[in-house]
């Protein structure tokens, strides 16, 4: 079992069963959902589970490279998310 969560466009599956991104873990928000903003602000808000990336700070977006770099090492990406036309 496991969970598909998009970061930047990339989509990466949680494969552990005993892990914070599971449906009742602390990180569930994030559970089918284009998580980008809130990785780069640190929120664990529904609302801030989003793409947009467009007011952030350059801290902010250097977090979120840190994150990517860290989900590139543990999770297998499965896709990536592109617009519609």
């Amino acid at each position: 079992m496991g969970m598909v969560q998009t970061t930047d466009r990339l989509l990466f599956r949680h494969l552990c069963t005993v892990h914070p991104h599971r449906a009742d873990g602390s990180y569930s928000a994030f559970a089918g959902r284009e998580c980008s903003r809130a990785l780069a602000k640190m929120s664990m808000s529904e609302a801030e589970c989003n793409g947009n990336l467009e007011d952030l700070t350059e801290s902010q977006l250097a977090g979120l490279e840190k994150w990517i770099k860290s989900y590139l090492e543990r999770y297998p990406m499965i896709g990536r998310v592109v617009e519609a036309k």
